[in-house]
């Protein structure tokens, strides 16, 4: 498992050693191609043979936000969990790892950033959810298209994300999950109905799927409220 991710470039692409630096960038928090391209010294024209290569073994996906067709706000992200991992955690810490200093590692470079990483591996598990919910028809309505947004908010002057967003005929969903050791708290869902604002939507249903439950500030802010949706992990 640990020589995995490099095995794998090895079999299926040439240079290797490019690859991997590309990988290292985007995991390193690089995620639009001048960034990568910059981070790791290559011309953006030769960067795109490499994305797609990647891209084709669905190491990566490219992703717009959804409902926008634009590719001006086009990212890169690592989609499999290994190569995630190992990215982030395992390639910066090779020569200590390789000295047999892993257990040493793991609490000090690993276990600190374990729920931030997972944040994304439980985004795309909320993705299955939700797609379950609306073949069980658990939803009041449904949604055709869904996905990651992000886009700028010009009142902050900042970048704003939500999980999920699910365009339907009529109701528009805004979802947020939490990967934390701790329950959800009422502040989670004001800041989704904050962010949901910036975009353009009739009737709003708010999804919330927390790993450790609710708080009872949560409940509270729910109560009485039947388009908010707290969900749990089962």
């Amino acid at each position: 498992m640990f020589e995995e991710p490099s095995n794998l470039l090895k079999q299926e692409l040439r240079e290797p050693r490019v690859y991997n630096s590309i990988l290292g960038a985007i995991a390193g928090g690089a995620s639009r191609s001048n960034e990568i391209a910059t981070k790791i010294g290559l011309e953006s024209a030769a960067l795109n043979h490499y994305l797609a290569g990647l891209e084709e073994l669905r190491i990566i996906v490219r992703e717009r936000p959804v409902g926008q067709k634009s590719n001006r706000k086009t990212i890169y992200r690592i989609t499999d969990g290994s190569f995630r991992f190992w990215y982030r955690f395992v390639l910066p810490h090779m020569s200590a790892v390789m000295t047999g200093l892993g257990s040493q590692v793991f609490p000090q470079f690993v276990a600190p950033f374990i729920n931030n990483h997972m944040g994304q591996g439980f985004e795309a598990i909320f993705y299955n959810y939700f797609d379950r919910w609306q073949m069980e028809g658990s939803l009041p309505g449904l949604a055709g298209n869904r996905g990651r947004w992000w886009g700028n908010n010009p009142a902050l002057k900042q970048e704003e994300e939500i999980d999920l967003v699910g365009f339907g005929a009529d109701i528009t969903y805004f979802g947020e999950a939490k990967w934390r050791n701790e329950p959800m708290k009422a502040d989670v869902i004001a800041d989704l109905e904050r962010k949901s604002q910036l975009v353009p939507a009739k009737h709003r249903h708010y999804l919330l799927l927390s790993k450790s439950g609710y708080a009872k500030s949560a409940h509270g802010y729910a109560e009485n409220r039947p388009e908010i949706h707290l969900m749990h992990f089962e």
